[in-house]
């Protein structure tokens, strides 16, 4: 499969749910002296210098004259024969219906592009991704999914510059991308990768500026605000901030003047600097230093003077101040301030209307109030004291309509709906009495008035609008029972506003004129969300689903399920309880009451006998099964925490150990692991030495717990923070003095604990593992550092294979042995995640499918886990391609195994595969639907029978 045969054929599996090592063996760091042995004898280990086993040689095999072929006709080779999968299927709708109340849709950037508005939105399913609009319901709809999965590529700072859209979008943790779009899903294009957002996006003719910071790892100074331009495409844009400055641009000009653009830079060692530019690097120059104003932000225009909010000294409060672009024509405007909080920035964009400023201000007479300026320390006053005395009204200015500035204020405990002309008598009450806005409402100003959204006595939550006048001001919507409607922005003779509940609809400003157009969120009910639980019960599946509003005491309640319509029902003996913290135990289920938090209980699979065996004493739930045991650690204080475990009965509920904690350093708790039925553990030697740590082994009785080995007596401290097991070997991590991290390896007794390998300090290992025969394979470097996969056998270790090192660090993850290859996900940090897989060497750790072009639309930010269907494989996972939202796909480790197994949402919607889960004879997931929301899925283990030949 290449690329150049179509993206259609290209499976990219980039997957999501809507992240040369010392080989050497110096002396280790601490605990070097085994203690004495609290076990039984082993067996003695081959020792050094023993002398090999003789070996008699075997009968000598005669081998036969070879025999002289003729040559045949070449056959080619078969094709492999694909193993079949059956069909996934819906196996209940547990939560029919429509959603009682649906999630509101907030809209943001509003802009038109030809006869239709682009818009960005979170429908509740693929996140905040870009949408349109031409005043239809039919016409409404998502554009392209450009981060699959409930996450969302967050579309911001939508402009349009000539016949195209120009927006950035997040494309992993960290990397941003500013995209260029046509408004259909094929023309929307990559332009070039960001470290952050645009802001003050500045659109001139045929070029916009904007300020960004460089991907990670770009340059040196990438963690830094620089200038961009942009002509719209990759060739036409670049960082301005590498022709003259390196330093953080903080403010741009809004509009350009002259073919030219003004900015100021924050200079590291104090102080700022005036530049100018028109786009190019040889018109890219500085105008002026300013020594006095320290980070100066929110720049504007107001007649031949720029003013902006600047500290007055490195810790001072912002002030405003302004400049003619001399340097003694650069002076700050009173002593008013953005705040009385010196820490606080300003954050409200400079309201302009022909020579006058309006802004929000506060001096210690009036407290924070609405002021104005021209320009001159003469002409800065304030406006009025909304609240008389030092009480803040909070003025917000967010429009201007017929020669007035408007804002919203706190008018006692109210946010209403003020005009001003700039004077005192002038600045009036537009709302009407009884009528308040939310705090975070912002009116817009259109041709025909003022909309904003209000909640009435008389009419409820409506949309209103207004001419400024008591006559001119009448609500235009219908109310909305569920909550205050959203203002999306003014469209042709519109406005678009969305309801509390996720709908969009559009006003022409009179009452009567509302339609509604089209729904934003998911209107079907759903049983499962990110906080759904699914476990596996000897077969029967167990999970949580969120309680209907009014259909009893919110909460969750807990289902099962063997497959099948009729054996999916809600198990009635829970109903008093909130089960969390499924754990598997005995032939049943234990869980955690979610309502107190601490009482734990055991319930059998068939759901008709349930007992409370213990409680937690108020600590952090973390249940760990070893089987027929399942461990938990009780007690809130630190130093009284103790390791008791359950077998599911009251009798068999025992505390094991006395006391576990880590003392001073209790956020960082005790390591338990489950290496079969084994429990291996970690405590410490007592309150004040909380970094000697001493491993421990247990089989559930006080008799059976021993300790392992011991770092309390070492010249340094000795923290194990993860534990591995592979095979008759049990692996750890210890950080040891200066933060180095070692490997050790154990087979349970004092004797046979010993050092294996230290790592760099850069090789930090994560809690993943694989074992592949005899080797364990570990992901190092998460984090901050190049990532590696690295191996040991307990005698020889090192890197497997380093990955290229992006803005964003991604792999590998979600490792897995099968059928002797290891397969995982990884990622370069610039193109989402692959899959991959490894025999252990270099030249065999390869990705499974081509990379995909270096525009490729589709970003995904979370690898899926790999799950076996059936022993040997085939192993199932979520992920997307040019072609399809997130799906379930299947692989075999090769190319021509890999393909999507269906698309149960076609085009550019996900049905966002989830919780994946094998039970019995089934495979459960859930799976999101327009017809049914986000519901239980099935898909039968075993392969469908054949149709019988005739």
């Amino acid at each position: 499969m290449r690329w150049k045969q179509s993206l259609s054929t290209l499976a990219v599996f980039l997957f999501s749910l809507g992240t040369s090592t010392g080989c050497g063996s110096p002396a280790p760091a601490s605990g070097a002296e085994p203690l004495p042995a609290e076990e039984g004898p082993n067996e003695p280990l081959p020792q050094p210098g023993d002398p090999p086993v003789k070996e008699e040689p075997g009968p000598v095999v005669q081998q036969p004259p070879p025999v002289k072929e003729e040559p045949g006709p070449v056959e080619e080779e078969p094709e492999p024969v694909e193993e079949v999968i059956a069909s996934p299927f819906l196996v209940k709708d547990v939560t029919p219906g429509l959603l009682a109340a649906l999630p509101a849709a907030r809209t943001e950037g509003y802009v038109p592009l030809g006869n239709r508005w682009f818009f960005s939105v979170d429908d509740g399913v693929h996140g905040k991704e870009l949408w349109s609009t031409d005043g239809t319901r039919e016409g409404t709809a998502m554009v392209t999914d450009l981060l699959p999965g409930a996450e969302g590529s967050n579309p911001e700072s939508l402009v349009r510059m000539g016949d195209r859209l120009y927006f950035t979008a997040r494309m992993l943790p960290g990397l941003y991308a500013l995209w260029s779009s046509d408004g259909t899903a094929a023309g929307t294009r990559r332009v070039t990768l960001l470290g952050s957002h645009a802001q003050n996006v500045a659109v001139g003719d045929g070029v916009f500026i904007f300020k960004a910071k460089a991907e990670a790892g770009s340059s040196w100074w990438s963690n830094s605000y620089s200038l961009w331009r942009s002509d719209g495409t990759p060739q036409g844009t670049w960082q301005l901030g590498e022709y003259g400055f390196s330093d953080r641009v903080t403010a741009i000009a809004p509009v350009w003047e002259g073919g030219t653009l003004d900015f100021i830079v924050r200079l590291f060692d104090g102080g700022a600097q005036l530049w100018r530019t028109d786009g190019t690097a040889q018109g890219t120059h500085q105008v002026m230093g300013m020594s006095a104003p320290w980070e100066p932000t929110l720049m504007t225009r107001v007649g031949s003077r720029y003013v902006f909010w600047a500290r007055g000294s490195e810790t001072g409060p912002f002030t405003l101040w302004s400049t003619d672009g001399t340097q003694e024509g650069t002076v700050s405007l009173k002593s008013v301030r953005w705040s009385s909080s010196t820490e606080e920035q300003p954050m409200e964009p400079l309201t302009v209307i022909g020579d006058t400023v309006y802004f929000r201000g506060w001096d210690a007479e009036a407290g924070q109030e609405p002021w104005k300026t021209d320009g001159t320390p003469e002409g800065t006053v304030r406006i009025a004291d909304l609240r008389p005395g030092a009480a803040d009204s909070h003025p917000v200015f967010t429009a201007t309509f017929a020669g007035s500035a408007w804002f919203t204020a706190l008018e006692g405990t109210d946010t209403v709906l003020f005009k001003t002309d700039g004077t005192s008598e002038g600045t009036v009450r537009v709302t009407p009495p009884g009528a308040r806005l939310d705090a975070e409402a912002k009116p817009q100003a259109t041709p025909s008035g003022v909309f904003f959204s209000a909640f009435s006595t008389a009419g409820g939550n409506q949309v209103w609008r207004t001419d400024g006048t008591a006559g001119g001001t009448l609500p235009v919507s219908a109310a909305d029972p569920r909550g205050l409607p959203w203002l999306a922005g003014w469209g042709g003779d519109r406005m678009f506003f969305t309801s509390a509940e996720g709908v969009l609809q559009a006003t022409r400003g009179t009452p009567g004129t509302t339609d509604t157009l089209a729904p934003l969120t998911a209107g079907q009910a759903g049983s499962f969300d990110a906080s759904t639980e699914v476990v596996d019960v000897d077969g029967t599946l167990f999970f949580t689903v969120p309680v209907p509003q009014g259909a009893g005491p919110s909460g969750r309640a807990l289902w099962r399920s063997d497959g099948t319509a009729g054996g999916t029902q809600p198990v009635e003996r829970t109903s008093e309880h909130e089960p969390t913290h499924l754990t598997p135990l005995n032939g049943g289920l234990l869980f955690l009451d979610g309502r107190d938090r601490t009482s734990l209980w055991w319930m059998d699979r068939a759901g008709s006998e349930s007992r409370r065996v213990g409680d937690l004493g108020g600590n952090a739930p973390r249940l760990v099964s070893t089987g027929k045991h399942v461990w938990f650690v009780r007690g809130q204080h630190p130093d009284l925490q103790e390791l008791w475990r359950t077998d599911g009965t009251v009798e068999g509920t025992l505390r094991v150990v006395d006391r576990i904690g880590r003392g001073i350093y209790s956020d960082i708790p005790p390591v338990l692991r489950a290496v079969g039925d084994t429990l291996y553990f970690t405590t410490v030697q007592d309150v004040w030495t909380p970094m000697n740590d001493t491993l421990w082994k247990s089989d559930g009785t006080r008799e059976g717990t021993v300790r392992v080995h011991s770092f309390a007596n070492g010249p340094g401290w000795g923290s194990i923070r993860n534990i591995w097991p592979a095979g008759s070997r049990v692996y750890f991590h210890l950080m040891g003095d200066s933060w180095t991290h070692q490997v050790w390896v154990t087979e349970g007794t004092p004797e046979t604990t010993r050092f294996v390998a230290e790592l760099p300090f850069t090789n930090v290992p994560g809690h993943e593992s694989a074992v592949l025969g005899d080797t364990l394979f570990l992901p190092l470097g998460a984090g901050i550092n190049v990532p590696k996969l690295w191996k040991t056998d307990g005698q020889s270790s090192g890197v497997v294979r380093e990955f290229s090192q992006g803005p964003t660090i991604g792999g590998p993850t979600s490792l897995i042995a099968q059928n002797g290859q290891l397969l995982f996900w990884a990622s370069d940090g610039l193109n989402g995640y692959a899959l991959w897989k490894s025999d252990g060497t270099t030249a065999g750790t390869t990705p499974v499918e081509s990379a995909p072009p270096p525009d490729a639309a589709v970003r995904v930010t979370s690898p899926s886990p790999l799950v076996s269907l059936r022993p040997g494989g085939p192993l199932l996972f979520t992920a997307s391609d040019s072609d399809a939202g997130l799906e379930l796909w299947r692989t075999d480790g090769t190319a021509r195994g890999t393909k999507r197994l269906v698309d149960r949402v076609p085009g550019t919607r996900s049905s966002a595969p989830a919780h994946l889960t094998v039970a019995g004879d089934h495979l459960f997931f859930s799976a999101w639907t327009p017809e049914s929301g986000r519901e239980l899925w099935a898909l039968p283990r075993q392969a469908p029978e054949a149709p019988a030949s005739r």
